[in-house]
């Protein structure tokens, strides 16, 4: 996938991890970056890999075995982009979602080729052998206080075999340090992402750059049709069961759940009759849901770092509950949004009230500008 602009060609190499289940990442590029990019006029070209264990086997083994062996330039995903970069005339490059998928040689190999470097980072996966700053039983920093050994303990992959080869990834917060220099700026999602940076490096070169939200627009007015909303992936980590818990606790609420992933059969099976699944929506539903819902409950058992939910339903000021002490309070906090701690929630009724003045898509935009060159905001 290539992206042009009649004006200036193509300058910024976009590389990304996609997920098996799409994730906010996924969404973030299509639904945040590349639109923001198009609108400043920004030439992009785009390069997306598959993640480590999710590629054919013959790649996924050489990729892990050079990887052992210490051998970064040897592994396939070395010489695809080594390929890449030298065909085309590229000044930046920014790598998003991509550890451990890609080589720890390729940004010093970016570098070296005369391109700036910058790494968007949505979550803990740079210094976190999980990602999730979670052991699969409860919120853990223990990779980068005491050392990833310990995420073969917890088998945090839930696969041994795979808890085994991340935590040898991951040793002596190895990534990072093989990462951290040959990067020009690393930009995060929130003043928690930030946190992991500055937990592990001494001074890091970052910025924080929110996700981009619409106007909101005026309060409007409650729907009689309202219910529960849960909009993201049916995963664990993601709580997508403790929704289901919830809709259990409160039978004469009614409760929605929109998006797949991979405990979407199992949640179907046990779900009470008060709870109404969608699958996967488009915008327009999307819309339509933050619209009529009561509240968003963001139930995950990690903190989260920047819900990019959160943003999408700004233009309807539609009432959150989070968890407590993570980028989801930061954000709704920062935006004047209602809601409560997840703690807190009693099924309660929430009032949509007027946000915070921010244009944070105006600022998005400027911010990009100042990083990668852009042509300046048009209104």
């Amino acid at each position: 996938m290539s992206f042009y602009t009649t004006n200036i060609g193509v300058s910024l190499l976009i590389i990304h991890r996609k997920y098996r289940h799409a994730g906010g990442e996924d969404f973030f590029l299509t639904q945040s970056l590349f639109p923001a990019l198009q609108r400043s006029n920004t030439g992009f070209d785009y390069l997306e890999l598959p993640a480590l264990f999710s590629q054919n086997p013959v790649s996924s083994f050489f990729e892990i075995l050079f990887m052992f062996l210490g051998l970064e330039k040897l592994r396939p995903s070395y010489f695809q982009i080594k390929r890449k970069i030298k065909k085309n005339q590229y000044s930046k490059v920014l790598f998003n979602n991509l550890t451990p998928t890609i080589s720890l040689a390729v940004p010093s190999l970016c570098q070296k080729s005369g391109l700036h470097t910058y790494w968007w980072l949505h979550n803990a996966r740079l210094s976190c052998a999980n990602g999730l700053l979670y052991n699969g039983k409860s919120p853990c920093h223990q990779c980068f206080t005491v050392g990833s050994g310990k995420s073969l303990q917890y088998n945090c992959q839930g696969n041994y075999l795979k808890s085994f080869v991340y935590a040898f990834i991951y040793r002596n917060k190895r990534i990072i340090k093989k990462l951290s220099p040959f990067i020009n700026k690393f930009i995060c999602t929130s003043e928690y992402n930030a946190s992991f940076l500055k937990a592990v490096l001494t001074k890091p070169d970052y910025e924080v750059i929110y996700h981009p939200a619409p106007k909101a627009a005026a309060v409007p007015a409650p729907s009689p049709s309202s219910f529960y909303l849960f909009l993201g992936r049916l995963s664990y980590e993601k709580g997508a069961d403790l929704f289901i818990q919830m809709a259990n606790k409160y039978p004469l609420l009614n409760f929605v759940m929109a998006g797949s992933g991979p405990m979407e059969a199992e949640l179907k099976s046990s779900a009470p009759t008060n709870v109404k699944f969608l699958g996967q929506v488009g915008a327009s539903e999307r819309d339509r849901l933050f619209a009529q819902a009561e509240a968003l409950l963001i139930t995950s058992r990690v903190p989260e770092n920047s819900p990019l939910v959160i943003f999408e339903s700004h233009k309807f000021l539609l009432p959150i509950v989070y968890p407590k002490g993570g980028g989801a309070e930061e954000v709704v906090k920062l935006l004047g949004r209602s809601g409560c701690a997840i703690e807190d929630f009693r099924g309660q009724r929430f009032e949509r009230k007027p946000s915070k003045d921010t244009d944070l898509e105006k600022e998005f935009d400027f911010k990009l500008k100042e990083i990668f060159g852009s042509l300046p905001y048009v209104k």
